[in-house]
Formats: structure tokens, C-alpha cells, sequence
């Protein structure tokens, strides 16, 4: 036997052994975009002002001098005085209205932050000012905030302004400097932590990042109020009451939970983190809100189960901006946790991304085929094949077969493409299963064409008045097509 026949046989003896490229084919084209229409102008900025009684006189808010006019002995008396002319609350819906009490109150403001800054005067203040001070600020934050429905694309940043937030900042900034003093801690109660996340959703974006300021503050300095703080912030997200500013908050708050999780972590996530994938602004606060969920997955892996499950139990059945949102959460979810991919969630994972690959609305589409095309998730595909492939496959050969648009049919056959080279074999034997399928359904429906037409065979026999009626010109169950 020659050398070259023994080498044909020790090779054909061997495993054929499939070693994936390092990276697929991704050669997608870009869906070309609509252009702009030149100076359309989509971003709007509104004002508000909370609502004040009607009265047809000026507010008087008393001025006084400085703290570094007067002598240290009636520094007490002045701060007092201070505090008590800035409950009174200037009416900013009219800019005709208190003109001269809205000048005064700012100076008056600006004295009493200043005081925090000198640390002489900051070991004066006693409790009973500080009392007073969080009572002035109650008075002038809380207030009812307007509701704005979304009328416009989610996508537009219209802004909108308080018109009293030259009064309501230097409160904030007197909260957040009297934290200088010992004292503040023991006024701050749950009570008033609540309405403070409340204001977390206000309109206005100064007030939500003064709110987050505040939060951070308190947070790290009293440690006695954390646990409550976590609890009042859940209420409101049971309420759907998020926006970025809180959830960065509370991602900074994740930063000192220790691994396992705390049962009250855990339910927190489960019942307040959760539900916020339904919230209607859910795009535009998704992507601090992924940062959230990763954090406390990294803590602990099962619950990345618990997501994708959530994530598929309330898929938005209509609304494109969530659809899309949601895939970004699956794809950064897939990459960042590859560790704690197992083959009870990637299969959730991969039929949200399945499912989407026949959606009706093509940037949907378009995503799906980007996350099955990216290279840094080719071993998580490589590893569950077996799993991924019955999953995509079906759904990417009818998009490439049928959708309306040549660019994602296009963008379909490179994916099939890809999975193709990453596991030839998971990717032929699906695709034997598919073809098994469809003929053994192509029999069925034949049979049934036959068996309806002995019916109608024997309906002629015993009705002679049909005896010349053409039944093969009714349509027949269409056979499918591999």
C-alpha cells in the first residue's frame, strides 16, 4: 500500500473538527436613514411655577444685614430672622409680582448659605436654628409638581423650567451646606427623605441633579437613614416615579452591597427594580437603568435569570422605542455577564431576540440581526448552539426570504451566514429538522386534499344538482415551501 493511501485512510478515520473563524462574515449594510428636513425645529422649552393664592398685594419679606456686619452675639437672632422672612413664598407666575420681596429673599438666601461655609459660625448654630433652617427649605422644595403627558417623539429633549428655581437652588444649597453642621442629621427624617425623592422627578433638570446631590449627601453621611432612604426610593419606583438622577443614586448606592445580596436587596430588586422595564419613559432612562441591573447581577448571577424571564413576560407588544430598548438591555446583558450565560437563560435571552427578528417594524429587525452579528458574543453562540439555532434560524431564512426591505434581507443572509460558520453542524442539523418538518406538513395537507376530495366526490353522487359543479377551481391548503 502506498504512502499516500495510507494517509487517505488514518484521515478519513478521523473527526472532521469545525474550528470557527475568528470572526464571521460581517459585512451588514446600513439602512439608509430618512434625511432631516432642514430647520425643523422639534425641541420646545416650557415654564411652569407652582401655584400660589390669589392676592392682589405684594409679599414683604424683611431684609437684614449681613453676618459679618453684625457682632458674633446677635449672629443667633439674625439667622433666625433669616429663615423666618424666607418661608414666605414670592409668586414667580407672574414676573409683575413681588418684584422688591423676590431681590430681598435671594440676599437673605445667599446669607444664610454663606454661614455654613465659615466654621466659626457653623459651631454657633444650634439645634433649634437647624430646625428651623429644614422647615424653611420643606416649605420652599415641596411643592406639587406639574404632570407633562408625552405628546411628542420620546426622543425629543424639550426642556422645562421652574420659573421660582432662583429661590428653590439656594435652598438646595442650604440643605446641602448645613450638612456641615452636627445637628442637621437629627431633622432629617424619613418623612422629609420621602418628599426629597419625590422631587427627584421633577420636569426640571437642575432640580433633579440638586435632588441627586442631596440624596448622595445624606446617604453617605447618616448611615442610621440608608435603610429607609432604600425603602421610601422603592415605593416610588413601585409607582413607576423614576428618572436617570434617582437611578444614579441608587447605583451608587449598590457600590457598598456585599455579595450574596441582603434578602431586602433582593426584594427590592424583584419588586421595585424589576417593574420599571414597563415604565412609558422606559428609553430614556434605560441606559442607567442597565447599569443598575448589571451591578446587582454581578453580585449575584441568578439573577440574570430572573431578568430575561421579566424581560420576555412583558415584552412591549407596539411600542418601537421600548422594543429597540429593550434588545440593547438583552445585548449588554449577554456581553457583560458572559460568565453567568447558562442554557436556562440564554434560551430566554435568544427567544426575545428570535422573536424580534420577524417584528413588524424593520429598526427592530435591524437590531436583532446586529446582536446575532456581533463578534463579541460568537462564544456564547459557539457554546449553546444547539440551543441559539432552533431559536433564530426559522425567523432569519423567512426574513431573508420575504421581508419588504433588500437591505435587511440582505443583512439576514449574512447573519445565517455568520452562525453558519460558527457551528456548521448545530447549523445543518437544524436546518435538517426544518426541512423534516415541512414535508411531513406538506403530507398532512396533501392527505386532506385528497380526503376532501372524495367528499365532494360522494356530495355529487347523491346531489345531482352539483353533479357539474367544478370544486377544483375552490383554493386547496397550500403546501410549504423549504
Amino acid at each position: 500500500m502506498s504512502l499516500s493511501s495510507r494517509r487517505a485512510i488514518n484521515s478519513s478515520k478521523r473527526p472532521k473538527v469545525i474550528k470557527p473563524k475568528p470572526e464571521p462574515i460581517r459585512q451588514r449594510a446600513p439602512r439608509p436613514r430618512p434625511n432631516i428636513e432642514l430647520g425643523l425645529t422639534v425641541d420646545l422649552t416650557f415654564h411652569f411655577s407652582a401655584k400660589h393664592p390669589t392676592r392682589e398685594d405684594d409679599i414683604v419679606v424683611k431684609g437684614s444685614k449681613s453676618f459679618q456686619e453684625m457682632p458674633p452675639k446677635e449672629h443667633i437672632r439674625l439667622f433666625q430672622h433669616k429663615v423666618k422672612e424666607c418661608m414666605k413664598l414670592c409668586d414667580f407666575s407672574n414676573p409683575n409680582k413681588d418684584q422688591k420681596a423676590k431681590v430681598t429673599k435671594t440676599k437673605l438666601l445667599q446669607h444664610i448659605d454663606s454661614c455654613f461655609t465659615n466654621p466659626d459660625m457653623v459651631k454657633t448654630i444650634t439645634p433649634e436654628c437647624i430646625k428651623d433652617l429644614v422647615e424653611m427649605v420643606s416649605v420652599n422644595i415641596f411643592r406639587q409638581l406639574p404632570i407633562m403627558p408625552i405628546r411628542g417623539p420620546l426622543d425629543a429633549n424639550d426642556s422645562v423650567i421652574d420659573d421660582g428655581w432662583p429661590h428653590i437652588s439656594l435652598a438646595y444649597e442650604c440643605l446641602i451646606d448645613s450638612f456641615m453642621s452636627p445637628h442637621t442629621g437629627n431633622f432629617v427624617t424619613q418623612s422629609f427623605i420621602y418628599k426629597l425623592i419625590g422631587n427627584g422627578i421633577s420636569l426640571d433638570d437642575n432640580e433633579r441633579l440638586k435632588v441627586g446631590e442631596c440624596l448622595k449627601a445624606i446617604y453617605v453621611r447618616y448611615m442610621n437613614l440608608r435603610a429607609g432612604m432604600r425603602k421610601s426610593l422603592g415605593n416610588h419606583f413601585k409607582m413607576q416615579r423614576c428618572s436617570n438622577e434617582l437611578l444614579i443614586f441608587y447605583n451608587s448606592a449598590i457600590d457598598g452591597f456585599n455579595a450574596p445580596l441582603k434578602p431586602e436587596h433582593l426584594k427590592f430588586f424583584k419588586e421595585s427594580l424589576l417593574p420599571l422595564h414597563t415604565n412609558e419613559k422606559f428609553p430614556k432612562i434605560y441606559e442607567r437603568y442597565i447599569e443598575c441591573l448589571s451591578k446587582m447581577i454581578e453580585k449575584q448571577s441568578n439573577l440574570l435569570d430572573d431578568t430575561f424571564k421579566y424581560m420576555k413576560l412583558h415584552w412591549p407588544q407596539s411600542e418601537r422605542p421600548k422594543q429597540i430598548s429593550f434588545l440593547n438591555e438583552v445585548e449588554y446583558l449577554i456581553l457583560t455577564h458572559q460568565k453567568h450565560i447558562n442554557s436556562e437563560n440564554v434560551k430566554t435571552a435568544f427567544q426575545i431576540i428570535g422573536n424580534s427578528i420577524f417584528n413588524d417594524n424593520a429598526d427592530v429587525v435591524d437590531k436583532a440581526l446586529d446582536i446575532l452579528t456581533n463578534s463579541k458574543i460568537i462564544d456564547v453562540i459557539l457554546k449553546y448552539s444547539t440551543v441559539i439555532f432552533p431559536l433564530v434560524i426559522e425567523n432569519l431564512l423567512r426574513v431573508a426570504k420575504n421581508h419588504w426591505d433588500k437591505t435587511i434581507s440582505g443583512n439576514a443572509m449574512v447573519a445565517l451566514q455568520g452562525l453558519n460558520e460558527i457551528d456548521a453542524e448545530a447549523f445543518r442539523k437544524v436546518n435538517d429538522v426544518r426541512v423534516a418538518k415541512m414535508k411531513a406538513k406538506n403530507t398532512t395537507l396533501s392527505q386532506w386534499n385528497s380526503k376532501w376530495m372524495k367528499i365532494l366526490d360522494s356530495a355529487k353522487i347523491s346531489d345531482p344538482g352539483i353533479k357539474n359543479f367544478d370544486f377544483s377551481a375552490l383554493p386547496k391548503s397550500q403546501t410549504i415551501s423549504a
